[in-house]
């Protein structure tokens, strides 16, 4: 089993004008279950303070499988794997006041 070291971007919001950029590790880029480690950048735009960016560290659980032996394996036609990544992430860079949760759902080797 090898390391994976992957990146990725996301954005978020009702109007989807909030973005983010990370960069993930976890121990196996295989494993069915594995720990990761993510850290990046936040850009928020706020009505009030205008455009905010922040660095933010998630930590958590990802989780991978093929879906074509599955009774979810209609979802193949987009891609075999898919993955559920549950975390915990942290607004700022020393201080820790800005938690908020983790729920991905994803196709594809991630």
């Amino acid at each position: 089993m090898e390391d994976g070291l992957l990146t990725g971007s996301y954005f978020q919001g009702s109007d989807l004008r909030d973005f983010g950029y990370n960069l993930l590790y976890t121990p196996s880029a295989s494993r069915f279950s594995d720990l990761y480690f993510a850290s990046g950048l936040e850009v928020t735009e706020n009505d009030s303070s205008g455009v905010e960016t922040v660095f933010v560290l998630e930590a958590g659980i990802k989780f991978r499988g093929n879906v074509s032996y599955s009774p979810l394996k209609f979802l193949s036609f987009l891609s075999p794997f898919w993955g559920l990544r549950l975390g915990i992430k942290n607004k700022g860079f020393m201080r820790v006041d800005k938690i908020s949760y983790v729920l991905e759902l994803g196709a594809g080797v991630w």
